[in-house]
Parts: C-alpha cells; structure tokens; sequence
C-alpha cells in the first residue's frame, strides 16, 4: 500500500515538475536535499552507535541515540515526506 501511494505522488509530482520549467528545478533540488538530510540523519546515529559501542562512551546523547527505534524512524520519515 505504501509502495501504491508512494508512486501516485511521485507520478502527480513529476507531472507538475515538467510543466514548469522552474518547477523542475525546484522539484530536483528539493528531493535531492531530502534524500542528502535523511542519509546524513541515519548515517549520524549509525556512526555514533558504532562508536559507543566500540569505545565504551557513555553519556545522555549517546544514550538517547543508542534508544533510537529504526522502524519508527523510517514510518516517521515516509509520514513526513
């Protein structure tokens, strides 16, 4: 179902994009910059719940990424997008 919905939206957005010359910028510009801030958010957490638990770090940062649920992460950011 989630795929369905995905495609309908991207299929109307696409189509709004392509009328409009400077719709397709901003449509390019703004897909890629949610995809380069949604990498860059998973990779933070990956990399800093590698490193507490290959050094040993603790602290309420740390602990509070370490709580961090990837499944709810994910529903959050496709509720969101």
């Amino acid at each position: 179902m989630m795929d369905t919905t995905d495609g309908i939206l991207m299929a109307k957005a696409s189509k709004w994009a392509l009328r409009d010359p400077l719709g397709k910028v901003f449509y390019n510009v703004t897909c890629t910059g949610l995809s380069v801030a949604v990498a860059l958010g998973i990779g933070s957490i990956e990399v800093v719940q590698v490193l507490m638990d290959r050094l040993s770090i603790r602290g309420a940062l740390v602990d509070f990424v370490d709580a961090v649920n990837f499944r709810i992460l994910g529903y959050g950011i496709v509720a969101r997008s």
